[in-house]
């Protein structure tokens, strides 16, 4: 009886999940999990795996590299992707991976994975502090006639994208901007993180 030999197959196929699957926050960091598991009946090496939203130090798409898959056998790798603005403006995170071995085609997830962001936020608060009187580093309890009043206006943005063009106007009749600045200041507030627990500082002093 002559025995059949069985073809050679090295077919692969890729899985990806993220950590958090719900609402993101801006500069909160997903990490996403990509697996491949060789389908296959022959060993594979140096499977290149890349994650089509990370990018490397150098401007290109970061890439892993699993050195060895035997028949039936996973290995999985690690991107994290930092939220930016421009996602929550999206409403979404969509993201695949693409794995890719010698002299074969790329193996692409069938469906992206999405994870949705929190909703966009606009708030902000204004908050006005009389600084100085006279130039004189001092505060006095009462104020007389001809004195001059510093006051420092700082307006912080509470939302997670940047506000442009914020106008700033002083209700008091006479008032000056320091620095030559006109009545109406416009300036940009941009959200910036303020520790390790990726608290939000976000404040424009005028």
């Amino acid at each position: 009886e002559v025995e059949t030999p069985r073809s050679v197959e090295s077919t692969y196929g890729v899985e990806k999940e993220a950590t958090p699957d719900t609402k993101v926050g801006l500069h909160d960091v997903l990490t996403y999990t990509v697996t491949v598991k060789n389908t296959g009946n022959m060993t594979v090496n140096n499977i290149e795996v890349v994650d089509t939203i990370v990018f490397g130090e150098d401007g290109n798409l970061e890439t892993k590299v699993i050195e060895t898959l035997e028949p039936n056998e996973s290995a999985s790798v690690i991107f994290e992707y930092t939220v930016t603005e421009e996602d929550i403006l999206n409403g979404e995170i969509v993201n695949s991976a693409i794995a890719t071995i010698e002299n074969k085609i790329p193996t692409e997830l069938d469906e992206p994975v999405i994870v949705p962001t929190v909703d966009v936020n606009k708030d902000y608060t204004v908050v006005k502090e009389l600084v100085d009187v006279n130039n004189s580093l001092e505060i006095p309890e009462k104020v007389k006639l001809n004195d001059v009043l510093t006051y420092e206006i700082t307006v912080e943005n509470i939302g997670n994208i940047t506000l442009e063009n914020v106008l700033v106007e002083d209700s008091l009749e006479g008032v000056k901007f320091l620095n030559n600045q006109k009545g109406i200041k416009e300036v940009i507030c941009i959200p910036q993180v303020k520790n390790l627990e990726d608290e939000l500082l976000r404040a424009c002093k005028i």
